[in-house]
Formats: C-alpha cells, structure tokens, sequence
C-alpha cells in the first residue's frame, strides 16, 4: 500500500475516532471517477468547515495520498460489502456521526441496513448510474432481484443524490421512489489538479512519440464503455486519416480488443496504455476526446477532457453525455453503436480546426460548472435544507 497507509484506522484497532458531521462511505481507493470525485468532495466540505470520516470497506488502492489531511479514514478490511454490516454498524454507532453519505448502489443497499441496525440518521445515497440502464444491461438472477432491493432500500433513506438528471429520472421512474426524496448534484472535479496533471509527459517507458496526431479514449475496458465500436469507426476513419488511436485504462477486455485491432490490421495505429494515474498527460495532447459508451451515470471523463482543452465526441447514450454537452452545444453528440457515424464526426473534428478550437474554448467553460466549490455549494444547500446546518453555518 502506499503511503497513505499510516493514515486509516482500523475498524478493530483501539483509536477512538471522534465525533463527525459526516460519515463518508466507499468500497475502496482504487483509481475511479467515483472514488476522485468523492475524495474532492471531501476537500471542498472540509474547506467549508464540516468535519468528515470515510471509511472504506477494502484498503487496497492509489488513492490514498489525495485524501485532505483533516479527514479521518477507517478501514473495514472485508473483502465483500455483505461481511462489512457488523462493522460498518460498530463504526456508525462509534462515530456518531450527523450524517451518512453513501456511494455506489452495491454499497449504499449494504449501507441502509447498516444505518438501520444503528439507528442512524439521516443517511444520504449517492447514485453514480442511470439505474433503468444498468437493469437493462444485467442478466439472470439479478436482473430480477438487485432492481427489487434497491426499490425497498433506497426508500428508506433521506435523500438519494443522482450525479445527473437522467440518473435523477431513472430513480423516479424505474426505482419508483418519491420524486422529492431524489436530487441531481454532480461529481466534483479538481480542475486546478486536472490542468497541472495535464501539462506533465506522458511516461517515457511507453516510447510516446505520436506528437499529438492522435485521438484519444479513458476508461475501463468493460463492455458499458463501448470501444467495440470506437474501434470500429477507427477502422473506417484510418482507410481515409493517418491518425493514431490512443486507448487508456484497462479491463478483462483488453485481449479481446488487441485482436479486433489485429484483425482489422491495425495494430500500428492503436496504442493501449494500461491503466495510467495521470490520463490527463494523454488527453491534453490529442486532437479529440471519445467517448463510445453504452450508459454513463455522468461521464466524469468527458468533463476532464473539457478541462483538459480537448474537443470531445461522444455517444448520447443513458444518462449524462448530452446533459454535460447541453445537447451538442459544447461537444458533439452521436447515438450509441453507430461506429459509421462516429467516424463521421471525428473525422469532421479533425478536418475542421477552428470548429475544434471553438469546441475546446467553450469546453473550458463548461467544466467549470463541475469544479469542487460548484458542487459543494450544492451539497452544502442540500445539507441545510435537511436541517444540518454543518460547521456551524
């Protein structure tokens, strides 16, 4: 672990974590938009003088060295979030905290039980998907079940914060909870880190020398994040462009999508990087961003891209795309596994300079609205209205 390490305590260790406003769950550190966004949040509500712990149900991670100093961190070390209740119960009742904040659906269904049995209250859910995709997209058992529980959980919370409006819809009417008890509030970025990251060389080991003339995509090789189909319309945008591809993140896709490109004879064209902390050294460098999804709860790497100065093409798919972009205002918008049309407006991006130059002006703008106060300022109100009135405001 890094060295963030000397930093939790453990949930059977003997330090007596005092009193919080808020008491802040995740999984885990590991490298996510969920988990950064989170991590911001903490700074902008520590800022604002409300006092935070967050817990964590795993200690593995790199994100350890970004969490502010003033937040106390305690470590669950459960291997699976049903193990982590007794815990995470031990933990609430020893906190005391005014508050629960919750992120991801797996753990926020484990944290409403756990918030039960503790008779803690008010507990706040964050949903980081647009729930009516993910049930569309899952098969078998759960497809029936995981819908089901959410629907009877989520109920029993205060307020269920979606990151976008149509993450809010999809709770309203595929979750059937009260629209009153439902928000949109966005993630929080960083972009002062965002824009320092991004002026940094991408990692000589790589032998990274396409010197911009590139696109690029972030994001986990997963079949929710759709570079079948980027590759696709890579394949059909190389037979008339001598731009690269640049894919960053990985998954259990990755072999799979090597072999697409090896079958489209593309291999010298594509470079997958792996998992890279600092996406930003790629992005900022490349003449457009891609986003080829299927569902998004916001797309948090649309609006590091915007930040970043890049024009971005994205897929209108469920729920956040066409939200960040104000329906093709800021970024242009494409329908989801359409690769002929993907190439079609990546190509009119890079053929077009100014329409680039504007979109990556008006991008810088945009992302602002996604920056840490922004959305503090919206969680703050939320607590107020709740009657919290944390750090004394």
């Amino acid at each position: 672990m890094v060295s963030g390490e000397n930093r939790f305590n453990s949930e059977t260790g003997c330090k007596v974590v005092t009193s919080k406003d808020l008491l802040v769950l995740l999984p885990s550190l590991a490298q996510g938009g969920v988990e950064i966004s989170t991590i911001n949040l903490l700074q902008g509500l520590t800022d604002a003088g409300v006092s935070t712990a967050l817990t964590v149900v795993r200690s593995n991670g790199e994100l350890w060295d970004l969490i502010p100093t003033d937040v106390e961190v305690i470590c669950l070390n459960q291997p699976r979030l049903i193990r982590a209740i007794p815990s995470l119960v031990k933990v609430i009742r020893r906190i005391h905290p005014r508050a629960v904040l919750s992120n991801m659906v797996d753990l926020n269904l484990v944290a409403t039980i756990a918030c039960g049995l503790a008779s803690a209250q008010p507990l706040i859910l964050v949903e980081h998907i647009d729930p009516i995709a993910r049930a569309r997209a899952m098969e078998g058992v759960y497809e029936r079940l995981f819908p089901l529980a959410r629907r009877w959980l989520y109920r029993r919370a205060d307020a269920v914060v979606a990151v976008s409006k149509g993450a809010a819809a999809g709770l309203v009417e595929g979750c059937g909870l009260p629209a009153k008890l439902v928000r949109s509030i966005p993630n929080a970025l960083n972009l002062r880190r965002i824009q320092l990251l991004a002026a940094e060389e991408p990692p000589p080991q790589l032998n990274f020398s396409l010197n911009g003339d590139y696109i690029v995509s972030v994001g986990r090789l997963v079949p929710q994040k759709g570079h079948e189909d980027l590759i696709e319309a890579f394949g059909i945008l190389r037979t008339r462009s001598e731009v690269h591809l640049v894919i960053v993140g990985d998954g259990y896709l990755r072999p799979k999508l090597e072999a697409r490109v090896s079958d489209l004879g593309l291999r010298d064209a594509v470079l997958f990087t792996g998992f890279q902390p600092n996406p930003y050294a790629f992005m900022s460098r490349a003449r457009v961003f891609v986003l080829p999804s299927r569902r998004e709860g916001l797309s948090v790497a649309i609006i590091e891209a915007m930040a970043c100065g890049v024009p971005v093409v994205a897929t209108d798919c469920p729920s956040g795309p066409s939200e960040i972009l104000y329906d093709g205002l800021f970024g242009i918008l494409v329908p989801v596994g359409e690769p002929d049309r993907l190439a079609i407006e990546i190509e009119k991006l890079l053929c077009d300079p100014a329409l680039g130059a504007e979109l990556s002006k008006q991008g810088l703008t945009r992302a602002q609205d996604f920056n840490i106060p922004a959305t503090t300022k919206r969680y703050l109100e939320l607590f107020d209205e709740m009657g919290l009135n944390f750090g004394g405001r």
